[in-house]
This record gives structure tokens, sequence and C-alpha cells, in this order.
């Protein structure tokens, strides 16, 4: 069970600032809310994910936004399940991860001058993974995903948008594309 769930038809707002958010299981943080007005926001947080395959810290799977700033998240239980923007919108800006971000929204997900060092559990950085025409815009990041392709577009129909960020990876393909806009 999340330990926040913004739930129901009300234009929720709930903002986190300077908490400490730990994930043992399941997804910590999740919005659901049919309100598109509704909101998750996390100011100046930091946490970590001491749980397993499976264990995430956020969710978006509402109509509304989730947006993270200025938070860092470190990854000691080795879990490589994305954190899911699958509904409504993603803002995350000057942030810091150890685990990729997935998209399969219909609208758009930007990150800003945002650290994603995936290097330990091999896995990938960004993606998006459905026919959604999800838009991803990522700005002044830098994303290390170790073996992995640090970008993965599946589906069709997304647009990954990358400017002035840094992509490392020992990978052949930093980036894969299949029938995408990269």
């Amino acid at each position: 069970n999340p330990q926040i769930l913004v739930t129901g038809a009300n234009a929720t707002i709930v903002n986190l600032i300077n908490c400490k958010i730990i994930a043992a299981s399941g997804t910590s943080l999740v919005n659901q809310s049919s309100n598109a007005s509704s909101q998750l926001n996390v100011f100046s947080c930091d946490g970590n994910i001491s749980g397993g395959s499976g264990t995430a810290l956020f969710r978006n799977t509402g109509i509304g936004s989730l947006n993270l700033y200025f938070s860092s998240f470190t990854n000691t239980g080795a879990s490589v399940t994305a954190y899911g923007i699958s509904a409504g919108s993603g803002l995350i800006v000057s942030c810091g991860f150890n685990n990729g971000i997935s998209t399969t929204v219909t609208g758009s997900t930007i990150i800003s001058g945002t650290y994603i060092q995936n290097s330990a559990i091999n896995a990938s950085c960004l993606f998006t993974v459905s026919n959604a025409a999800a838009t991803v815009t990522a700005s002044n990041c830098y994303l290390d995903s170790g073996t992995a392709s640090s970008v993965s577009l599946t589906g069709t129909n997304n647009t990954m948008n990358l400017t002035n960020s840094t992509l490392k990876s020992s990978n052949t393909n930093v980036i894969v594309n299949a029938g995408n806009t990269p």
C-alpha cells in the first residue's frame, strides 16, 4: 500500500517539503486522482528504495500531475522497477535518482537538471513503453545506465527531446528506438 495516495474526484494538492521517504515495498507515492487539477508535489525531499524488485518511490496513474523539485533518492535495495508516469503529467527539476523513469502517458513529462545514476543496476534511465504518443523532454541531465541503453523508446508515436545532456552507457546502443521520434 502507498504511504501517500492521492485519489478521488477533488482537486487535491499534496505538498511534501523536506521529508524523508523510504520505500520498503510497493510504491510509496501515488497520484491516481481523476481530477486534472490534482497535484502531488515533492520539494527538497530525500529518501531511499530499501525494498527489492517491485519497489518504487512514485507513480502517477491519475490525470493530475506529479512534480518533484530539488530532491534526491538512493536505491540500496537495487530495485529495477522504474518510477512511472502513466497518466497526467510529470515535472522533475534538479533531482537525483538511482532508478529509471518510465512514461506511458499521452501528454508530457519534463525533466530538467536531473542526475540519474543507474550503473549499479544496469537499467535504462528514461524510457517510453506504449503507443500513447508520449512526449518526454529532458534538458541538462546526466543519465548513466551502466550496460543498459540510457534511453529506450519502445512502442510507437513517442517523442524524446534531449538537449544539453550527457548519456553514459557501455552498451553499443546508448539510445534504442523502435518506431519513435528520438
